[in-house]
């Protein structure tokens, strides 16, 4: 049966047209952001109100708040010490708890109010506290049971706000990222596309137990089946990776948007920088899979399975559909099963991501190991014979119900990413960089640097030698290629520039070219490469000439006295040597 799409801004149910359809309800409200304006009023039933109803009545009920806020440029330590400090008064005053990560780079909390009021509240003095977070899309979802509140408020100092290791110099520009953000019902009709691929950016564990299906003849599903946000950067440089999203639509999700950020943005890097050949262009869900269920409430959408969540709801998923028939196993006896339950992980020690245990594996677990725990405790006590003592090695390998022997799915096929090397993505800023600044030179109508076969280097460490260079640049074979050092006029001091004479222009341009693809380093640090500009010294020359016109008769009886010290004072500027002279 085909499914019509039926837009309400309140609920209502699924209905059968006359030619046939099946009208699905779409909530529209719930697939926009709440960013730059009021949040969400607190949803009441006709029957909230009513003393025997009061179960209903969302203000008897907690509420949970998802968000995350980036910032670019980021903040200094000072301010991110003030934002960990706000929120933890303001926590403590409202009676918020719950979880986040707070960095220079931003905010990622998952939290839980007492009741709407204090979430709301939370929210507005975010808002008010500092303008970046006027722009945050909170996710504010009322009727959540008090036994799912957490106990505390814990803010953890990280230096990322999603672990992919792309930190610092590493992390991919958001203010470049050429991605788009779109609601959820844009992006369902998205997903009936063939010519795109969607990329579930989360987990594997968590795409075990739920995730997007496309429709038949709609766009391709791609899981990266990594065991944290790590591995992603390793996925997408695998050759594979790369194949299967040239001359794509590349859609992305998780769970709440937060990963879909830094992965778009590496993205979207690799594709200005060549390393990925063109896309037709990168989506994201604004809100993640969290607003694309509450924007299809009923059917889920193309959504099929759990929702896998970071807090004491567990699992989020359609209101209809209940108990989703599921793919995933339970990893001792291979049984249909989609709910984490008693902190199982992987026995792998390189692993350790959550595993999925049946109640029935669960129980003989949990008895093995207090049954094992007591005889360990009775033979360290005694030399008699116990029932430990009797059973193999190869006994505790193969028993399934060891906690030792838990195999998550990605283990039992021999699938890991540890080896591939990632994305290198600060040299890839490196190389934006170079581009950049002459892209921002045109811009403003200055005068681009002209070939030459002259190359200016500059970032240099201060304790650079004249052959780490030549190493860094590859020139240690070219016996024509001459180092100066670039002091300060003022000061005369070195301050990390220096020029690099060659043979000829082109030798200059196939070294850059060289350079764009493998950006040079020096003691791990990236240095800055591009065409010296030559007309500098005939800028210098030409002053030197209008001071000399202004003095003709001095300039006679001086006899060259002007042109020698234009040569001085560029042997002052430029100086020779292995090592940058001290001043």
């Amino acid at each position: 049966m085909i499914r019509a799409l039926l837009f309400a801004n309140t609920d209502t149910n699924g209905e059968m047209s006359r030619d046939g359809e099946m009208r699905e309800k779409v909530n529209k409200f719930e697939s926009e952001p709440v960013s730059y304006r009021a949040l969400p009023a607190i949803a009441f039933t006709n029957s909230s109100s009513s003393p025997e109803n009061r179960n209903n009545n969302p203000l008897s009920k907690a509420s949970q708040i998802l968000f995350y806020q980036y910032v670019e440029p980021e903040w200094s330590k000072a301010k991110m010490k003030s934002v960990l400090g706000f929120m933890r008064q303001v926590g403590d005053e409202l009676g918020v708890t719950g979880r986040g990560r707070i960095s220079q780079e931003g905010a990622n909390c998952t939290l839980t109010a007492k009741d709407p009021h204090s979430a709301r509240e939370f929210c507005n003095r975010l808002r008010k506290f500092d303008k970046i977070f006027e722009e945050t899309d909170f996710k504010i979802t009322d009727m959540v049971e008090h036994s799912q509140r957490f106990k505390r408020l814990t803010l953890v100092p990280k230096d990322e706000l999603v672990a992919y290791g792309l930190e610092k110099e590493k992390a991919p520009s958001l203010k470049q990222n050429k991605s788009k953000h779109v609601n959820a019902i844009e992006y369902h009709e998205m997903l009936k596309d063939k010519d795109s691929v969607v990329i579930d950016v989360r987990n594997h564990y968590e795409v075990d137990i739920g995730r997007i299906e496309p429709p038949e003849g709609g766009a391709t599903f791609l899981n990266p089946e990594m065991r944290n946000s790590r591995e992603f950067p390793k996925w997408l440089n695998l050759p594979e990776t790369k194949k299967q999203l040239e001359g794509k639509r590349v859609m992305m999700y998780c769970t709440g948007g937060i990963r879909c950020e830094r992965a778009s943005a590496l993205i979207s890097q690799m594709e200005r920088v060549g390393d990925l050949k063109e896309t037709k262009g990168i989506a994201m869900v604004r809100g993640g899979v969290d607003r694309y269920l509450k924007t299809f409430p009923e059917s889920g959408g193309f959504w099929k399975g759990k929702n896998y969540l970071f807090d004491l709801r567990e699992a989020q998923m359609a209101e209809k559909e209940g108990e989703l028939e599921t793919t995933s196993k339970c990893c001792a006896c291979e049984r249909a099963w989609s709910k984490y339950e008693g902190k199982f992980v992987c026995g792998d020690q390189k692993c350790k991501v959550p595993v999925l245990v049946c109640d029935g594996c669960r129980n003989v677990i949990e008895a093995n190991t207090k049954k094992n725990s007591f005889v360990k405790r009775q033979k360290k006590g005694s030399n008699g014979n116990t029932w430990i003592a009797n059973k193999t090695k190869s006994d505790d390998k193969n028993d399934p119900h060891d906690v030792k022997n838990l195999r998550c799915p990605l283990c039992k096929v021999g699938k890991e990413l540890r080896s591939i090397e990632p994305v290198d993505s600060a040299a890839q800023k490196r190389l934006l960089t170079l581009e950049g600044g002459n892209a921002k030179i045109n811009a403003s109508n200055k005068r681009p640097r002209k070939e030459s076969k002259t190359l200016f280097i500059g970032k240099l460490p201060l304790s650079v030698t004249a052959t780490e260079i030549k190493s860094a640049l590859k020139l240690n074979d070219d016996n024509n290629a001459e180092i100066e050092w670039m002091m300060d006029s003022k000061s005369g001091f070195f301050y990390g520039s220096a020029v690099v004479k060659l043979a000829s222009k082109d030798r200059c341009r196939s070294l850059l070219e060289q350079y764009k693809k493998d950006p040079p380093r020096i003691q791990n640090k990236f240095i800055a490469v591009g065409y010296f500009d030559e007309d500098w010294k005939n800028k210098n020359r030409k002053k030197m000439k209008e001071k000399e016109e202004k003095k003709d008769n001095d300039a006679k009886e001086d006899g060259g006295k002007k042109r020698r010290l234009a040569e001085e004072e560029y042997k002052r500027l430029f100086r020779k040597g292995e090592r940058p002279p001290v001043t």
